[in-house]
């Protein structure tokens, strides 16, 4: 049992190199929105190295930057399910389906929750976290991502479900009553769209 578990993993990192390379390629053609995918497939990988599969959930930030009035909004959903999230704000997004790619199942969520399309390349993953998934036992994966428009481009934005959604100043966050890690994914989030980086992976829950 040992050797072929050892086996097994040998032949998921060699995946995950040949992945890695060939996407490493893609990226230098196709931008950002290959590197989504390059991430949730090293992802999957690595969850095949012996762990049970994970829930998946997408979160997006839309920012709307406001120069005339030294500002930027953030667009927050005020969140009455599941439980655990009743009365507190957090971004628009929700259950991945499937195999959907993260990125698309982002633009898709976000389309139904606020009435707004935007292509899955625009939307910019910049963090992942595992967490312990609330709903049942084991963990989630919750995948972050983030899009800014200038002022007036996110005139499509509309209260889609009975969840209201509203755009805040990202300086009132920290004084809001959100979800515990929106006091620095906002931040995070904004600074990683103004200077073009992201990618980052951070674990909480294990």
């Amino acid at each position: 049992m040992g050797i072929q578990t050892g086996f097994t993993r040998v032949k998921v990192r060699v995946l995950g190199i040949i992945l890695m390379m060939w996407y490493s390629l893609r990226i230098l053609f196709t931008g950002g929105n290959a590197l989504v995918r390059l991430h949730q497939m090293l992802s999957e990988a690595i969850q095949g190295m012996g762990e049970q599969p994970r829930s998946k959930y997408v979160v997006g930030f839309l920012f709307e930057e406001q120069p005339r009035y030294n500002r930027t909004l953030v667009l927050l959903m005020h969140k009455r399910k599941p439980r655990w999230q009743k009365g507190a704000f957090n971004g628009v997004g929700g259950k991945v389906k499937g195999r959907e790619p993260t990125d698309l199942a982002m633009s898709r969520e976000f389309q139904e929750e606020a009435g707004m399309h935007i292509p899955s390349h625009k939307w910019r993953l910049f963090c992942h976290l595992n967490v312990d998934n609330p709903e049942k036992s084991g963990l989630a994966t919750v995948y972050f991502f983030a899009h800014t428009v200038p002022y007036g481009g996110a005139k499509d934005v509309r209260q889609m479900e009975a969840e209201e959604i509203g755009w805040h100043d990202i300086q009132d966050v920290p004084d809001m009553h959100t979800i515990d890690n929106l006091t620095w994914l906002v931040p995070l989030a904004h600074a990683q769209l103004r200077t073009q980086l992201w990618g980052i992976e951070t674990k909480e829950g294990t």
